[in-house]
């Protein structure tokens, strides 16, 4: 199965499993819908934080602003760099909002590069530019897809863990999926790609 259907697949589970439509302009109830969707999906290394509900609100509605604000700029990241700097940003204020509930980088990371990935499989077309720089989480998905491509071994995406890979490290799979991204041009699927960024 090439990458391609392999999005197309994975619409269609976000679409059936997570009751959320396909097509729809960036706006901030899908940008909300994003962001929940991306923290579900690293909730389980949120211990704790029900004790915390304000912060998490207050975190969720001021990552859905930033992000607001970055689809409305009239101009997109032209760089790995630029666009390096706004995540950055994004992580080290979600995490600021969250105190005194600990959180680390990586688990910041985590929700926005899931939110992104939601948001670009779930809008239309209109912005796609601002995704081409955007990092991403190696999830379930990814790694069952790059599992097929590296080995021909076929596992369900659901069951699939990095743990699944034998002698290889998360930057082997990262360097070689960005190797793939350039040989393979799939920038118009950048955020289902490796960024030098990540």
């Amino acid at each position: 199965m090439d990458f391609k259907s392999e999005l197309v697949n994975f619409c269609k589970v976000i679409q059936q499993k997570k009751g959320v439509s396909l097509n729809r302009p960036i706006d901030k109830d899908l940008i909300q819908k994003a962001i929940e969707l991306g923290y579900d999906d690293a909730k389980r290394t949120f211990d704790g934080i029900k004790n915390y509900s304000d912060q998490k609100r207050k975190a969720f509605e001021n990552l859905k602003e930033s992000i607001s604000n970055f689809f409305d700029s009239i101009t997109y990241p032209k760089t790995q760099n630029e666009y390096n700097k706004v995540h950055e940003k994004w992580c080290n204020d979600f995490i600021e909002d969250l105190k005194p509930f600990k959180v680390s980088y990586g688990q910041a990371q985590k929700v926005i590069n899931m939110a992104m990935k939601y948001l670009y499989c779930l809008s239309d077309a209109t912005k796609k530019d601002y995704f081409v720089y955007c990092h991403m989480a190696l999830d379930s998905y990814i790694l069952a897809w790059y599992n097929r491509q590296k080995i021909g071994k076929t596992i369900k995406s659901f069951f699939f863990r990095f743990a699944n890979f034998e002698n290889v490290t998360f930057e082997e799979v990262k360097a070689d999926l960005i190797e793939r991204d350039r040989r393979d041009s799939f920038r118009d699927l950048s955020p289902l790609i490796l960024t030098e960024g990540t």
